[in-house]
C-alpha cells in the first residue's frame, strides 16, 4: 500500500487548491469533517512530503480514503487532476494492469477529436459520473470512466469507451482531411483492446467479450459526414380549433447527440400562437447552446420539420439574437438550416423511393439537378415524368415558392417521386440569375455536403459586401431518410 500512497500524493500535487499552505489546510478539515472527527496529520515543509503524510494518515483511518476522495471531488470537481486521484486511490485500480495502463495512456494521452464528449457521454450511459465542461484529451475521459459504475449490460465503461474511440478514429483515417496519426491511433488501440478481451475470457467475462466484439461488427447507418452532427430537430404542426380565433401551433423538438448513431430523445411539446413560432424557436436554440450542445465542440444543425402549409416560413432568417438586437445574426449563416417534409416523413408509402433516390446521392457518383425550363409554361406531366424516369435525379428546384404555383405542385411531385433535395427562392429572382449564383453548390456528382456549402456560399457573400440575392432567400429541403423521430417506424428489411 505504500507503492499507493506515493502515487495519491503524487496525483494531489496536480490538485491547483493544494498547491498552496491555506488550501492544504482546508483540505484536511473537509476530511475531518467527512470522517466525523479532526484529522492529525505531521507537518512537513515540503507540500508533496505533507500530502503523502495526509495519504498515510487516511489510509490509517476507516473511511479515510473515501472522506479524501469526498474532499478531492469538492475542490477539483471533474478535473483532469482529480479524476488521476480517484484512478490511484478509488476501485478502479484493480480494473487495469499496471502495464496495460502505460500502454493505453501512451495512446490516449493528448488524443483529442470533436465528438470526445459525446463518446464519453454514450460509454458512461445512465451512470452518474459527469463529464467535465471540457475534456483535455481522450486520457481524462478513460481515467473518469474507470471510476463509473458498470451498467446494467456488464460492458466495463472504459472498455466501451475505447471500442467507440476507434470507431471514431476510423473514421477519421477513412476521412478526405484525416488528422495525423489517426490510423495508427486505432492500430494500437485495437491490440490493446485484444489483451483486454483475453483478459476477460480468462476470467470467464464471455458475454461481456461478445457484448463488445458486436459493438465493433455492428453495420452503422450510412451518414453523410464522417462524424455526425449534433442536431436540434424542431417539428411545427398547426392546430386547429383548440381555441376559437386563434392559429396556434404545437412545437416539438428533439435533440440528437449520440456520435454515431441517429438516437434523438424527444423534448417537451408547446403549443403556441402562430405569431410566437419564432420566439419559440429561439429560446430552443438558446437553450441548446447554452445547455446541452453547450459542452460539446461539435458543429450544431438545425432541422425543422414542417408540413406543406408551413413551408413558406424562412427558419434560415429568423434569428436566436434578442428582440432588442440591432444587427441580429441570420440562423442560416451561423448554421446548417435544414428544412424536412412532414408529409413524407409519416407516410411510409413513399420511403422506399425516397431511400432509393437517397443513396444515389451518397453514392455520389452521377447526381443530376432539375431545374425549372426557363420561361416555358409549367408542365406537371412533363416535370413528374421526368423525375419518374431518371432515378438519378437527387435534386429539384422549384419554378416558384411553394405556396403559389408552379413550385406548390413541383413541389408535392418531388417529394412523392423520393427527390430528397429541393431547393427554391423565396423572392422574385429570375432562374438564369439563381442557377448562376448556386451551381458552384449543387450541379455537381457530390451533393453530400450541400448545407455546409450553401451556409459557406451565404457567408462569403456577406463578407465579399456582393448581392447576397438567391442565397439569403433560399429555402432547402435536405432530407435524409435516416433520421426518423419516434413517431415513425425504423425501416427494418423484411425477415
Amino acid at each position: 500500500m505504500e507503492a499507493n500512497a506515493l502515487e495519491i500524493a503524487d496525483a494531489l500535487t496536480q490538485v491547483r487548491d493544494l498547491q498552496d499552505e491555506p488550501g492544504r489546510a482546508a483540505f484536511v478539515q473537509l476530511i475531518g469533517e467527512a470522517l466525523g472527527a479532526p484529522l492529525f496529520v505531521p507537518s512537513a515543509t515540503s507540500p508533496k512530503i505533507f500530502l503523502y503524510n495526509l495519504v498515510r494518515a487516511c489510509l490509517d483511518q476507516v473511511g479515510g480514503m473515501d472522506a479524501l476522495l469526498r474532499a478531492v471531488d469538492f475542490l477539483a470537481g471533474s478535473t483532469h487532476a482529480a479524476a488521476l486521484v480517484r484512478r490511484h486511490a478509488g476501485p478502479a485500480r484493480e480494473l487495469l494492469q499496471p502495464a496495460a495502463e502505460v500502454r493505453i495512456k501512451e495512446v490516449l494521452q493528448g488524443l483529442t477529436l470533436p465528438s470526445l464528449a459525446r463518446i464519453h457521454h454514450v460509454a458512461a450511459g445512465t451512470a452518474v459520473a459527469a463529464s467535465p465542461p471540457r475534456l483535455e484529451d481522450a486520457w481524462q475521459a478513460f481515467c473518469i470512466l474507470l471510476d463509473t459504475n458498470t451498467g446494467p449490460d456488464g460492458v466495463p465503461p472504459h472498455l466501451l469507451f475505447v471500442e467507440l474511440l476507434i470507431r471514431a478514429l476510423d473514421r477519421e483515417a477513412a476521412s478526405d482531411a484525416p488528422r495525423p496519426h489517426a490510423a495508427g491511433s486505432a492500430a494500437r488501440l485495437r491490440i490493446w483492446m485484444a489483451g483486454e478481451l483475453d483478459a476477460l475470457r480468462a476470467e470467464g467475462a464471455e458475454a461481456v467479450v461478445e457484448q463488445l466484439e458486436r459493438i465493433r461488427s455492428e453495420k452503422e447507418l450510412q451518414v453523410v459526414k464522417n462524424d455526425l452532427p449534433i442536431h436540434l430537430i424542431i417539428q411545427l404542426e398547426p392546430v386547429d380549433g383548440r381555441t376559437p380565433g386563434r392559429s396556434e401551433i404545437r412545437v416539438s423538438h428533439w435533440r440528437q447527440f449520440h456520435p454515431f448513431e441517429w438516437r434523438p430523445v424527444r423534448g417537451t411539446d408547446r403549443i403556441v400562437a402562430r405569431e410566437d413560432v419564432h420566439d419559440e424557436v429561439r429560446a430552443l436554440v438558446q437553450e441548446a447552446e447554452g445547455g446541452w450542445a453547450n459542452q460539446l465542440d461539435d458543429s450544431l444543425v438545425l432541422e425543422f420539420v414542417l408540413p406543406y402549409g408551413l413551408l413558406h416560413l424562412a427558419p434560415d432568417e429568423w434569428t436566436r439574437d434578442p428582440p432588442a438586437e440591432p444587427y441580429p445574426t441570420p440562423l442560416g449563416t451561423e448554421y446548417e438550416v435544414i428544412v424536412r417534409s412532414y408529409e413524407r416523413m409519416y407516410d411510409l408509402t413513399m420511403h422506399r423511393a425516397w431511400r432509393q433516390r437517397w443513396r444515389v446521392l451518397l453514392e455520389a457518383m452521377e447526381c443530376l439537378v432539375h431545374w425549372p425550363e426557363g420561361d416555358r409554361p409549367a408542365e406537371p406531366h412533363r416535370f413528374r415524368n421526368r423525375l419518374m424516369s431518371q432515378r438519378n435525379v437527387v435534386a429539384c428546384v422549384l419554378g416558384s415558392p411553394p405556396d403559389r404555383e408552379p413550385g406548390r405542385t413541383q413541389l408535392r411531385m418531388a417529394i412523392r417521386t423520393g427527390v430528397p433535395v429541393v431547393l427554391w427562392d423565396r423572392g422574385e429572382i429570375p432562374i438564369k440569375e439563381l442557377r448562376d449564383v448556386l451551381s458552384e453548390v449543387i450541379e455537381r456528382p457530390d451533393m453530400r455536403s450541400l448545407p455546409t456549402d450553401l451556409k459557406r456560399l451565404r457567408r462569403e457573400r456577406s463578407v465579399a459586401a456582393e448581392s447576397s440575392a438567391g442565397v439569403d432567400s433560399v429555402s432547402l429541403i435536405f432530407d435524409d431518410p435516416a433520421h426518423f423521430l419516434d413517431e415513425v417506424q425504423r425501416f427494418r428489411p423484411p425477415e
